[in-house]
């Protein structure tokens, strides 16, 4: 009886370890995702402000600030994208594909190509010249679509 005992508790400590491994696995997935969409977010207001001195709106300064944001934050985005952050396994809170990891060499082929368009730009706002940001920034959005056709169902 007292080894039965041993047993089950052995087998209630082992379920219960399990479980906190998924707690901490999903919370993980969860902060992954949180940082992978404020950095796109934070992408997108980088953005904004270097089109605006592209258009001759804004400021050289700022601009050149963000094109350097998008540098930094380019280079980190593959990483946010691990394993089990996709829409199939986080429903209703990513738009990210399974094909992301079913076809990582041509991801992170993108996502490269996304940060050498990147430091093209930041180039282009350092020289001012708001022509060649312009069309820089285009570019830049084609390297973004490279990435968001495949790679991400559309949004509704």
């Amino acid at each position: 009886m007292n080894k039965f005992r041993i047993v089950t508790a052995a087998m209630i400590a082992t379920i219960m370890v399990g479980g906190g491994t998924v707690t901490v696995f999903a919370q993980e997935k969860e902060a992954t995702l949180k940082a992978r969409q404020d950095l796109m977010k934070a992408q997108g207001a980088d953005l904004r402000i270097i089109k605006a001195f592209a258009d001759g709106q804004g400021d050289q300064a700022a601009a050149l600030e963000k094109a350097n944001d998008l540098v930094a934050q380019s280079a980190k985005l593959a990483a946010l994208f691990t394993a089990g952050t996709s829409l199939k396994d986080i429903p209703g809170k990513t738009y990210a594909k399974p094909e992301i990891w079913t076809e990582k060499a041509k991801f992170d082929a993108a996502a490269a190509a996304l940060h050498s368009e990147a430091e093209k730009l930041a180039a282009a706002v350092k020289s001012g010249d708001k022509t060649a940001t312009g069309d820089q920034f285009k570019a830049v959005g084609g390297a973004c679509g490279n990435c968001h056709t495949p790679f991400r169902e559309k949004m509704s």
